[in-house]
């Protein structure tokens, strides 16, 4: 694979993952499988909305679907993705230590006072 191509499907990954609505249904798959009713319900979202963000996730294989008695239930494909994004929320925790350390060491909070 071209490095091209390959920057190309990591930042299309990225962007489905920085949805805000596709991030909040994964997240709140994590706790087990739910239906589209589920999904709507708890994340207060409209039934075409919710099966937009589902498509989205089901061909990025982040999410598979599998049918109950005529319900079709929606889980994460594979848990590591919660990992992955454990990383970014510690980069971001490590980024955000970074910029508060570079206002401390500048002392504005000196001049507040």
């Amino acid at each position: 694979m071209e490095m091209k191509e390959l920057i190309k499907k990591i930042s299309g990954f990225l962007k489905i993952l920085s949805d805000k609505k596709n991030l909040e249904i994964l997240l709140y798959l994590k706790s087990g499988e739910k239906s589209s009713v589920e999904i709507q319900r708890a994340l207060k979202l409209r039934q075409p909305t919710v099966s937009l963000h589902i498509k989205i996730l089901m061909d990025e294989n982040l999410v598979f679907s599998s049918k109950k008695d005529n319900i079709k239930y929606y889980n994460i494909q594979d848990d590591f993705l919660f990992k992955v994004l454990s990383s970014v929320h510690s980069l971001m925790v490590n980024l955000k230590r970074d910029e508060i350390q570079s206002i401390t060491d500048l002392s504005i909070f000196d001049t507040l006072i």
